[in-house]
């Protein structure tokens, strides 16, 4: 078995895990040796390091998941989509897109992109250059209530 002096080393060990917030794993196997293992906790996130898209158990059915409508979009929608999530302030899911900053072709891509989108209630223009997309689908996390309260509201 161990002696003191092998004791009261693992006993510091695990003082020093626990003071460095690490899972401490000390492993016998004789009398002599011993093997410490420690392992350092992962920090707790608030937040995913991912967006939150509608899905799981609010979910009626597959169709109606973000993955399945984009999947579903001709290039331009789906090109307007991502550029306009790729802009996207997630406190207010709120995007500038600024006509300047686009080519001709993607100007084109817009015009015809953003009209089937709105139709379909995934993105809406909130006044010029400046477009919403649906809270329901890309919803943001700590400011949903007052977000979809002003989505109902255009």
């Amino acid at each position: 078995m161990l002696d003191d002096k092998d004791i009261e080393k693992v006993k510091l060990l695990i003082e020093t895990n626990i003071n460095n917030n690490s899972l401490f794993l000390p492993q016998v196997y004789s009398d002599e040796e011993y093997v410490v293992r420690s392992q350092k906790k992962r920090p707790k996130h608030k937040l995913p390091p991912f967006v939150a898209h509608r899905g799981g158990k609010y979910m009626k059915d597959r169709k109606d998941s973000l993955l399945h409508i984009i999947g579903k979009m001709n290039a331009a929608e789906r090109w307007f989509f991502l550029y306009v999530d790729n802009l996207l302030e997630f406190e207010t899911n709120e995007a500038v897109v600024r006509n300047s900053d686009l080519t001709n072709t993607q100007l084109g891509y817009k015009t015809k992109a953003y009209k089937s989108l709105h139709k379909r209630g995934l993105i809406k223009r909130i006044k010029r250059e400046h477009y919403m997309i649906n809270p329901d689908m890309v919803i943001p996390l700590e400011t949903y209530p007052i977000v979809k309260k002003k989505w109902d509201s255009i």
